[in-house]
Formats: structure tokens, C-alpha cells, sequence
């Protein structure tokens, strides 16, 4: 299979499909150097009816960092949309119906599948999180949680909410 741009033979994993047709990494995005992203959880499903519940299961390594965890209301959840996608330039919006852009959405189906979104934190017991809002899929990993600027306008005087 070859780049529809470039016409570079394919490698496995070095190109994406968008719009239906493969274009390889190096037309998308340049020569950029490759970093890790490492995961520390992983989302869960609570037994029973959920009602909009989902569990974050943190890598027993994580509890070191999760000192005052509990002392927040909010929390943003940072996670990988992990199930393969097929790209689009352009998408209907949920919230509007409006056909934009895939920057001016909120759709999973990225070239880097990061999602982010701002939950409510219930408990907090051990390693585990239970939160409210998150629209991940059981299975899907967390890259990071911190708590979110809401949760900090509302329980901290006004201070830099980068520390």
C-alpha cells in the first residue's frame, strides 16, 4: 500500500487512514521526534447500574501520588481513545450539528487519540477513582489526572493553579 500524497511505500503503524485513504505519517505531521506517553490507569465499569459511574484503576505505583486526591471535587482526565479509528477532515458535532473541522470537535478519531475531560470526582478508595462525566469506554488508558479549574475556582483562594 502507498502514501495517496507522497506515494512512499507504507510501514506497518507509520501511516493513518483519512478521509478513506492512507497517508503516511511523515505527509501528516513532518519528521517530529517520538517520545513515550507511559499509562497509569486504566477505566473501569462499575458493577451494577453505573449511572454515569466509571471506575479509574491507577497502577498500584500511582498511589504515591495520590496524597489530598480525595480533598477534590473535580478532576480532568487526561486518556488515550485507543480503539483504531478512521480519520476525518470534516465531522457533524454532537452538541450543534454543525459539519466542522476535526480541531472544532470533540470526536476521538485523532491523529493523536488524547481526550481530555473534566469530571466529578465521588470516592476515592486506595487506587481507585470513582468519578462522574467521563465519556471513556471501560478498558481505555489514562495518561493523567489532575484536578480541574473548576474544582480549583471553587476550593482554593486565588493563588497560580499551575502547582
Amino acid at each position: 500500500m502507498k502514501c495517496r500524497e507522497c506515494d512512499r511505500e507504507l510501514e506497518e503503524g507509520a501511516f493513518r487512514i483519512v478521509d478513506n485513504v492512507p497517508v503516511c505519517l511523515m505527509c501528516l505531521c513532518g519528521d517530529p521526534p517520538a517520545f513515550a506517553v507511559l499509562p497509569i490507569g486504566v477505566v473501569s465499569a462499575v458493577d451494577g447500574p453505573g449511572g454515569g459511574l466509571l471506575e479509574i484503576w491507577l497502577h498500584p505505583g500511582m498511589t504515591r501520588f495520590m496524597r489530598d486526591l480525595s480533598e477534590e471535587t473535580g478532576l480532568t482526565v487526561i486518556w488515550i481513545a485507543h480503539q483504531p479509528q478512521t480519520l476525518h477532515t470534516t465531522l457533524v458535532r454532537g452538541w450543534d450539528q454543525k459539519d466542522a473541522g476535526l480541531f472544532a470537535t470533540r470526536s476521538p478519531a485523532r491523529l493523536n487519540p488524547i481526550c481530555v475531560t473534566d469530571v466529578d470526582l465521588i470516592s476515592v478508595t486506595d487506587n481507585i477513582l470513582l468519578v462522574r462525566g467521563l465519556d471513556a469506554l471501560p478498558g481505555t488508558p489514562v495518561i493523567d489526572i489532575k484536578p480541574s479549574l473548576a474544582s480549583l475556582k471553587n476550593s482554593r483562594p486565588s493563588s497560580n493553579p499551575s502547582s
